[in-house]
């Protein structure tokens, strides 16, 4: 940033500032103004990753005085801010002159930035909280920032907004929210889908964190209630993905404004939902990531029924929630078994609801703590619906869904992935003289705990790899499935093994052993529950976060450690503001590719970085930032 330092002397001494390595100039104690003992203006550029251009403004005014205005003040920062900030910050940036408070204003917008979120809240409360100043266009979630952007419809509906929450206390689920207008004056979305007459039926469903297996079981057992699902479309280019269609726009505006910010399971796999671009999705076969519910004979051949086809039945007939959790629990191989069974108890029960509304509520997972929290039957006690506001425009008819619903869980990732459960991965097109253990550890360590790597001598380039659980697998293959690592691609699967036997152990190409256990070590990141909830589940990108690294390390230092270990170097680098009492600092670092990314992130994470004169050394660690570029 920009700004105006004065150099003064006083009666027998001169005080000269100087940039570090630069000599002295008389000029720099020349009297040169009208006021004081003579003084030297200079305009300045600084960041907190080192100092850039100082300009004397004598060297720039017509009349070579040291007087400041706008005449003068904006040629240099026409010359001066973008190659300071390209220098400094690695980005090109436009500067903002700064004439008193007026400027740090921001213009009156119908787009509101809301802050101070608790974590329970969804699009809902905030429409119900918030109508009251005028009508909603559209409202997009920021949940791990416990923020949102709230479209009006018009400009005083903001401004009302506004200057209620600056006078008195403005309560979202329960807790007091803070109100500004937003720099953008229209919410970017991916169509006019808000108005009821643009025939969007269709929500593009993102899901944050996906600690657990999302599959058209989860996404149908989680839409359904809000309104007939009609098709389920997965995928997994950038993270994890789905398109949902329902019956109609109206089901698709409810079950947006119920679940976009809800939690599938606690703590993770957060719903961040928009209206998707088609209007109707295409299904050529059903399985657990596609589903079309209006063709439920489209099963692939030799595959075992899945558990979407129960549910679609038992819906179509009406059945009971509590009797689904029950029959759930075959795996059907026989169609007509499926309806049998429905059709044998269709009408026998009547519906279970249940269980918990109100304003205030904590973090409230729509299907649980977790896929494995199981009862003696299989499953835990069915969780509620994240409760829409009484009042809301978005509330559901008697018609629609009953008042209250509860979900059924979803089988375990074992039984509709076809596969026995398994938490050992295998992992070939491994590079034969760099990868070895550890470095497999720092890469699969960010998707779940490692138990064991192991080397398989009868297949090159091969190693099995035992992690914590069969969800952490299945994170790993989700995430680093076909990734390139030194130039080969990885395969990465479930293993027919169950663990891992430290048997026939050889010495790898690089004189590391082809056998180790990571069970003891400190440095895996879901030991607990609290420590789990601190990761955020990503894809490789071409930035990586870093962090525990000690103060005294700078960005040349990082970038000759990657020289040393031979990979390549970042591009751009963001150290974060740190606290005065903080012991370690942490950042952003760019690289050119996603690929370049992962090569750095395999060698460097958990590297003990010593420092002079201190006991313990700092380990370094990196994982994957959700930012796409600096």
């Amino acid at each position: 940033m920009g700004g105006k330092h004065r150099g003064s002397s006083q009666e027998g001494t001169k005080v000269v500032i100087l940039l570090k390595g630069t000599a002295h100039d008389p000029k720099q104690s020349t009297s040169s103004v009208q006021h004081g003992a003579g003084s030297v203006m200079a305009w300045a550029c600084m960041a907190d990753s080192g100092t850039g251009s100082l300009v004397f403004i004598d060297d720039v005014t017509a009349d070579g005085s040291s007087r400041m205005n706008s005449d003068g003040y904006r040629p240099i920062l026409s010359a001066q801010i973008q190659p300071n900030a390209t220098k400094l910050i690695g980005l090109r940036l436009c500067a903002l002159q700064d004439n008193g408070e007026d400027s740090h204003r921001i213009s009156p917008s119908p787009v509101v930035h809301v802050r101070g979120l608790c974590e329970a809240v969804v699009e809902a409360d905030l429409v119900d909280a918030l109508e009251k100043f005028g009508p909603i266009c559209y409202v997009m979630m920021m949940p791990f920032k416990r923020q949102a952007l709230v479209e009006f419809s018009a400009v005083e509906s903001a401004d009302r907004c506004v200057s209620c929450g600056a006078s008195e206390p403005v309560y979202i689920a329960g807790q007091q929210a803070y109100f500004n207008y937003s720099t953008s004056k229209r919410i970017t979305r991916p169509t006019n889908a808000d108005n009821p007459n643009s025939g969007n039926k269709v929500l593009l469903l993102s899901i944050q964190n996906p600690l657990y297996p999302i599959t058209t079981d989860v996404l149908y057992t989680v839409c359904n209630p809000m309104g007939s699902v009609l098709r389920i479309v997965i995928f997994k280019r950038n993270g994890i993905q789905a398109m949902v269609e329902f019956e109609s726009v109206q089901c698709a505006q409810k079950a947006k404004a119920a679940l976009n910010g809800a939690d599938i399971y606690a703590g993770c796999c957060t719903l961040k939902i928009e209206y998707a671009r088609p209007t109707r999705l295409n299904v050529i076969r059903n399985d657990n990531e596609s589903w079309d519910y209006t063709k439920p004979y489209l099963v692939r051949r030799g595959k075992t029924y899945s558990l979407s086809l129960y549910l679609y039945l038992s819906t179509s007939l009406s059945l009971s929630l509590s009797l689904t959790l029950s029959l759930s629990l075959y795996t059907f191989t026989s169609l007509s078994k499926i309806v049998s069974l429905c059709l044998c108890v269709s009408g026998s029960h009547t519906h279970d609801s249940a269980l918990y509304r109100g304003k205030g509520r904590q973090r409230q997972a729509i299907l649980g703590e977790h896929p494995s929290s199981y009862s003696d039957n299989g499953y835990g006690p069915p969780c509620p619906l994240l409760p829409l506001p009484g009042n809301s425009r978005y509330k559901l008819s008697s018609l629609d869904v009953p008042d209250m619903v509860s979900y059924p869980l979803p089988q375990s990732s074992s039984s509709y992935s076809g596969h026995a459960p398994s938490s050992v991965a295998m992992v070939s097109g491994l590079h034969p003289s760099k990868m070895n253990c550890t470095r497999i550890f720092n890469l699969f360590c960010l998707y779940g705990n490692i138990e064991k790597v192991k080397f398989m001598k009868s297949v090159p380039g091969t190693a099995l790899v035992e992690m914590g659980d069969e969800y952490a697998v299945d994170r790993a293959i989700t995430h680093l499935n076909s990734i390139k690592v030194f130039g080969k691609r990885l395969n990465v699967c479930v293993s027919k093994q169950h663990a891992v036997i430290p048997s026939q152990v050889f010495e790898l190409e690089d004189g590391s052993s082809s056998y180790k256990d990571f069970a003891m070590t400190r440095n895996n990141r879901f030991s607990s529950a609290g420590q789990a909830s601190k990761n955020i589940i990503q894809p490789p990108s071409a930035v990586l976060h870093y962090y525990n690294v000690p103060p005294c390390i700078s960005q040349d230092h990082l970038l000759r450690l990657c020289t040393e270990h031979d990979v390549p170097g970042f591009i751009k680098f963001k150290m974060f503001d740190a606290k005065p009492s903080s012991k370690t600092i942490s950042g952003l670092l760019e690289f050119d590719s996603k690929t370049q990314a992962v090569e750095v992130l395999t060698v460097l994470n958990h590297y003990q970085i010593r420092i002079p004169n201190g006991s313990n050394p700092y380990t370094l660690k990196l994982c994957f930032s959700t930012s796409s570029h600096l």
